[in-house]
């Protein structure tokens, strides 16, 4: 089951779904990762805006990677770790690393930044939202 922080929920609400008066649907999937769900949102409109919630292995963010790809998603907005331990960080260092998706806004994370493994953080960092994340969260 899969926490979110009230914070989250708020950037969420504000933040992320654009008030638009066109009728289409935000979209929500769960991916099965085995010791969870890995969870993408989709912004409705024209914008598309993504965002994906704990990603677990490699395998997770390739089957995550290949959805995107099949929504036409090319971006991420955010991406948020519900903690640091490696079931829910180690798929971001392939998405952001190997598939080559991009996070614009902010990359989420409870706790010290420090605390993640090293490979989580740098791939953050390679993101064009990281430094600002690394920033905010030391």
């Amino acid at each position: 089951m899969i926490k979110i922080n009230k914070k989250y929920l708020i950037l969420f609400v504000f933040f992320f779904i654009p008030l638009s008066s066109q009728a289409q649907n935000l979209e929500i999937y769960f991916l099965d990762v085995h010791s969870g769900n890995a969870c993408l949102i989709i912004s409705p409109g024209p914008a598309r805006e993504a965002m994906v919630v704990d990603l677990y292995t490699t395998g997770a963010a390739t089957r995550m990677n290949n959805l995107l790809n099949s929504k036409g998603v090319t971006k991420l907005k955010y991406t948020i770790a519900s903690h640091s331990d490696s079931d829910h960080t180690a798929g971001f260092v392939y998405l952001v690393g190997s598939a080559k998706k991009d996070v614009t806004n902010a990359n989420f994370h409870n706790g010290h930044f420090a605390d993640y493994p090293q490979s989580y953080r740098d791939a953050v960092l390679d993101t064009t939202a990281g430094t600002q994340a690394m920033r905010n969260n030391q």
